[in-house]
């Protein structure tokens, strides 16, 4: 009976051990695919955030292109804008040629462009693009209510725009208001001489976001229109000047063909006085000059000597008068 349970603790004790062998066995087993799924989670976990950094990266370089893109597109157009601008020498016409050319291409699909007048004592309007007429008869008077805020801007002659101006939420704002857009770039318009003013480009778009580059490119517009109106001027004073020249050149000529008329007039007047008054010497001259040979040659008779010498200085004075009336002829 004892052997019996004896063996019965024994084979108890047996089972037991096995069976902890075998839980530790499990436990170990367990442990290990436990690491190994850390293993794939940290793998997973690195993976994902690899693909997420691709991603993030494309992103970055699809937006890094699309503002390259846009750029070249700005440059482009903005070339064009300025070879279109350089060769007009006209003020009005150089804002009707930004009008016609591809504005839009800047980035910008509404523009305006505005010189002071001292004269009217206001900003006029010489360029609108993008905005229907009842928004053009809206905006205009606006500007002139708040003229000092383009006034300083053209004092400072420096672009401001949607980016430039966070210290002033309130001035975009009302910019936007007023101009009917959600960003802008403003850039002074400034030739050397004359009339000064400031060149307006914005976007309703929202998706369209504002940076350095469109202040730059509009800054270089603004620029390039500043320098066509200084040709614009140059050229009409240099056109007024030379009206004016050969205006009196033609006044001075008129002046001179007619001295020349009455010189010629006073010319032959001479000329028939003194071909009168020769006609009238010759005849005398001749009849003294014709007596004193025959008084010299004494056909008439013996003449004294002293007599005879002073017939011969009459006699040569004579020959002296007849050849400064021949002269005078010639």
């Amino acid at each position: 009976m004892q052997i019996i349970q004896l063996l019965t603790i024994v084979s108890l004790v047996t089972a037991v051990i096995l069976l902890a062998v075998v839980l530790a066995l499990k436990i170990d087993k367990m442990k290990k695919q436990q690491a190994m799924v850390d293993k794939l989670k940290k793998s997973l976990e690195e993976m994902d955030e690899q693909a997420k950094l691709i991603v993030r990266t494309d992103i970055e370089l699809n937006k890094t292109q699309e503002e390259l893109d846009k750029k070249i597109s700005g440059l482009y157009a903005l070339q064009r804008l300025s070879r279109i601008i350089s060769t007009t020498l006209d003020e009005a016409q150089i804002f009707k040629a930004i009008e016609s050319a591809s504005f839009e291409d800047l980035g910008f699909e509404k523009a305006w462009a505005f010189l002071w007048s001292d004269k009217e004592n206001k900003f006029i309007p010489y360029l609108t693009i993008g905005y229907p007429q009842e928004d053009i008869e809206a905006i205009n008077p606006v500007i002139n209510l708040d003229k000092d805020i383009y006034s300083d801007l053209i004092r400072n002659g420096k672009t401001f725009s949607s980016i430039s101006t966070p210290h002033n939420a309130a001035l975009r704002e009302k910019i936007n208001h007023i101009f009917k857009v959600s960003s802008f770039v403003i850039s002074p318009i400034l030739p050397k001489e004359g009339r000064k003013g400031f060149f307006f480009a914005g976007t309703e778009n929202t998706d369209v976001f504002i940076n350095e580059g469109d202040e730059e490119l509009i800054t270089i517009l603004s620029n390039q229109i500043g320098q066509a109106l200084e040709n614009a001027r140059l050229f009409e004073n240099t056109w007024h000047a030379q009206q004016e020249l050969e205006k009196k050149v033609d006044e001075r000529t008129r002046e001179l063909t007619l001295v020349l008329d009455e010189v010629k007039k006073i010319s032959k007047r001479k000329t028939d006085f003194i071909s009168s008054v020769s006609h009238e010497l010759r005849t005398p001259l001749t009849s003294i000059k014709g007596y004193a040979a025959i008084l010299i040659e004494e056909k008439l008779g013996r003449l004294p000597q002293a007599a005879k010498e002073r017939l011969e200085k009459i006699n040569r004075h004579s020959d002296e008068l007849v050849h400064m009336v021949t002269t005078s002829l010639t």
